[in-house]
C-alpha cells in the first residue's frame, strides 16, 4: 500500500511489523527516500481463505387491526423494529472506511396512515388472489384537504388531472393501447410492448405492465371520487363558496366520474353485453364505498344497472347549474374563454357537464341494451341549445376551422380532458423509430365519405399515413 497517496486501513499502522520478536501481518512502513514510501508488491502470499456469514437486517412490524382505529380516521397503523448489521463473522476482516467491525444501526418506527388515494383492493389480473396495492404519488391528510370549500374543489380536479396521465386518457385509454389492440397501427413499426399488445401476448410482463397500470390508477381514481361522494353529504352548504349549487356540481361530478371509469373498465375486461351468456359471470367491483379493503366482483348487469344509477343522479345535481348557465356551453365557452369569472366553473367542456352526463348516459343505456332510453338521452344532446338565438351547443366542425388550429375540432366536443404535456408524451410516437403509422395506404382507406373533415387530418410520414389530430 502506498500510504503516501493513499487511504489504508488503519491497521497498516497498528498492526505493522515494529521491533525484531513481533509477529505481525503487516511490513514496517519503510521510507526509502525523503519523498517515497516504499510499496509492498502484491504477491500470492497475500491471498487468504474468505468464509463469511452475515446478519446484514432484520425487521419486526406489526399492524394494528383497522377496524380498531378506523373511528379516529386513521387507515392504518404500524409500529415495527429493524437493525441493519447486527452481526458479521468473517476469516478476512473486511474494511469499511478506516475501522473495523461495521458500525450497526437500530431503528424505530411509527407509521400512520391516512391518505387521500388509497384503495386496497382483493383483485387480480393474472390471479383472484393477488393484491393490488393503488396509493398516490401525492398525499395529504383528509383533515386538512377537506377543512374548506376548497379542498373539494382540489380533491375534484386531483381526479380530472390523474384521468389526464399516460397510464390513463393521455396516452393507453386514447392513443395508446386501445388503439393498438384494435390494429389501427401498423404492426411492423411498432415498440416492442405495443407489438406484443396487438399480438394479444396479456400475460407478457411489459404488457401486463400496461394493463396493470390501467386498472389500478382507475379504482384509484375511483376511490378518490368516493371519498368525496361520502364526505361531502354530510358538509353544510355554506361550506363552500357558491353554496348549494357548488356543492351539487362537485357531488354530480363525482358521481358521473365514478360511472365513467367503471363504464370503461367493464368494456375492457368483461365480456360484451351481447353475449348474454356470459352475463351472470362476475368479472369486476362496482365500487362506492372509501375506504375500500374488499370488493367482491359483481356481474356485467349489476354495473351497468349502479352507473346508470349513478348517473341519473348525477344528471339532475350538474343540471342545476348548467341549464341555468346555459351560455357556458357554448363551443367558445366551454372550450376556449371559459364563460365564467370563477375558474372552477369555467371552461364547462373540461368537466362532467349536463350534456356529457347525457351523452355518458346514452352510452351506458346503448351497452345495456336500452335501446330507446339511449336514443332519448342522445336527442337532448343533439336538441341542445345555448341561447336565445337557437345556437346549437353542438355542431360539426367547418373546414375552415382547420386553418386556424382546430384540429382538436372543439364544436364537437362535448366532455375532454387536459394534458399540456401530450405533445411530450406523443413525439416519440411520431416519425422515430416507435411511430404510431395508421394502419392504411392513405387517408382514402381511413374515410368511406370524401367530406370527412377527419380526412384532412391525416398526413403522411416517412410515406405512411399518420394522424395529426
Amino acid at each position: 500500500v502506498d500510504i503516501a497517496n493513499d487511504n489504508a486501513d488503519r491497521r497498516v499502522l497498528t498492526e505493522r511489523w515494529k521491533e525484531p520478536g513481533d509477529l505481525a501481518s503487516f511490513k514496517r512502513i519503510q521510507v526509502s527516500n525523503r519523498e517515497t514510501v516504499e510499496v509492498t508488491k502484491p504477491t500470492s502470499r497475500f491471498v487468504q481463505d474468505y468464509n463469511w456469514v452475515s446478519l446484514n437486517s432484520i425487521a419486526l412490524e406489526y399492524d394494528v387491526n383497522p377496524t380498531l382505529i378506523k373511528h379516529i380516521g386513521l387507515s392504518m397503523l404500524r409500529f415495527g423494529v429493524g437493525a441493519n448489521e447486527l452481526a458479521r463473522w468473517s476469516s478476512v476482516e473486511l474494511e469499511r472506511g478506516l475501522s473495523y467491525p461495521y458500525s450497526r444501526t437500530i431503528m424505530k418506527e411509527m407509521k400512520i396512515y391516512k391518505l387521500i388515494i388509497s384503495i386496497f383492493l382483493f383483485v387480480g389480473l393474472s390471479s383472484c388472489n393477488d393484491w393490488l396495492n393503488i396509493e398516490p404519488k401525492d398525499t395529504t391528510t383528509e383533515t386538512d384537504l377537506f377543512a374548506t370549500g376548497d379542498g373539494y374543489r382540489v380533491a375534484l380536479n386531483g381526479v380530472y388531472a390523474q384521468m389526464a396521465e399516460s397510464s390513463l386518457y393521455g396516452q393507453q385509454l386514447n392513443w395508446g393501447f386501445l388503439d393498438v389492440i384494435a390494429h389501427m397501427y401498423m404492426l411492423s413499426e411498432l415498440s416492442s410492448e405495443y407489438a406484443l399488445s396487438a399480438k394479444y401476448s396479456y400475460t407478457d410482463e411489459k404488457v401486463k405492465s400496461i394493463i396493470e397500470g390501467i386498472w389500478s390508477k382507475a379504482y384509484n381514481n375511483i376511490a378518490n371520487c368516493n371519498n368525496i361522494i361520502q364526505r361531502i353529504d354530510n358538509e353544510p352548504a355554506g361550506k363552500f363558496a357558491e353554496g348549494e349549487i357548488e356543492k351539487n356540481v362537485i357531488k354530480g361530478e363525482a358521481l358521473a366520474l365514478r360511472a365513467y371509469l367503471h363504464l370503461d373498465i367493464l368494456r375492457l375486461f368483461a365480456p360484451s353485453m351481447m353475449n348474454v351468456e356470459e352475463d351472470k359471470q362476475l368479472y369486476i367491483p362496482y365500487v362506492t364505498t372509501y375506504p375500500c379493503t374488499f370488493q367482491p366482483y359483481t356481474s356485467n348487469q349489476d354495473v351497468l344497472n349502479k352507473a346508470i344509477a349513478d348517473l341519473k343522479i348525477a344528471k339532475e345535481l350538474v343540471g342545476s347549474y348548467d341549464l341555468a348557465n346555459i351560455v357556458q356551453l357554448s363551443p367558445i365557452n366551454r372550450i376556449e374563454n371559459g364563460g365564467a369569472d370563477d375558474i372552477f366553473f369555467a371552461y364547462r367542456g373540461y368537466r362532467m357537464n349536463y350534456y356529457a352526463v347525457c351523452a355518458l348516459l346514452a352510452r351506458v343505456y346503448n351497452y345495456a341494451g336500452m335501446h330507446q332510453e339511449a336514443f332519448n338521452e342522445t336527442e337532448i344532446v343533439i336538441n341542445a341549445l345555448c341561447d336565445s338565438y337557437g345556437s346549437k351547443c353542438f355542431t360539426f366542425t367547418p373546414s375552415y376551422t382547420l386553418r386556424n388550429g382546430n384540429t382538436k375540432l372543439y364544436e364537437e366536443i362535448i366532455f375532454c380532458l387536459s394534458n399540456d404535456q401530450l405533445w411530450t408524451i406523443y413525439k416519440p410516437y411520431y416519425g422515430g423509430e416507435m411511430s404510431l403509422y395508421l394502419n392504411a395506404w392513405s387517408a382514402d382507406d381511413l374515410f368511406d365519405d370524401n367530406s370527412d373533415i377527419r380526412k384532412k387530418l391525416v398526413t403522411t410520414l416517412n410515406y405512411y399515413p399518420v394522424s395529426i389530430k
